[in-house]
């Protein structure tokens, strides 16, 4: 085959594929982009000039490096360093699973925090149920006050009378009930570990 019918054989290719409409169409869609495109390209050119011309310049470069060593800590990479970020690579996976649970739980948080409403209801609600723990507490406290006063102020000697007295009071029956259950259990508990240390 000479030179000539390749040639034609080419062209009619050429013809062939160019009648086609889809690629008319991304012929035209090319050529659209054509503008965008050489504007990249030509961005891309001065950047790599600019970086060819910064690595052949020693000390554009050595400002550079200084630069970065100025702006970034110091960093000392050691064996212990080594090792330590190589564990710490090795526990990701699990920062990842904690991190995934705990993340509804942060969201939960700062749209309480980001709602005013939500807020005051969370406030309202732990008030209603610190209120009565710290009311008995403060309960607590006052009466102990005033029973270490009336104590205090009490001067009458304590005889066998008062004392057999005390003793009929319901609830120093039932706190003198309640000790000798401890010390039952005790002694029932002091056995055991006797036995089977025997």
């Amino acid at each position: 085959m000479s030179l000539n019918s390749n040639s034609v054989t080419m062209n009619e290719t050429l013809s062939q594929v160019l009648s086609e409409p889809d690629v008319q169409s991304a012929l035209v869609t090319a050529l659209q982009k054509l503008p965008a495109a050489m504007e990249t390209l030509t961005e891309l050119e001065n950047l790599s000039l600019f970086a060819k011309n910064v690595l052949t310049d020693k000390e554009s470069l050595q400002s550079v490096v200084s630069g970065l060593q100025s702006d970034l800590p110091q960093l000392n990479f050691d064996k212990e360093s080594l090792d330590a970020l190589f564990a710490l690579v090795n526990k990701l996976p699990k920062f990842v699973e904690l991190l995934t649970a705990v993340e509804p739980m942060i969201e939960f948080v700062r749209a309480v925090l980001d709602d005013r409403t939500s807020l005051e209801n969370l406030v309202h609600g732990a008030q209603s149920v610190v209120h009565p723990v710290t009311a008995t507490i403060q309960s607590g406290t006052e009466l102990l006050q005033a029973a270490k006063q009336r104590a205090g102020a009490d001067r009458s000697p304590v005889n066998v009378f008062s004392l057999m007295k005390l003793l009929r009071d319901p609830n120093v029956q039932y706190g003198v009930h309640f000790v000798q259950a401890v010390l039952g259990i005790l002694q029932e508990h002091q056995e055991k570990a006797t036995r089977s240390d025997g």
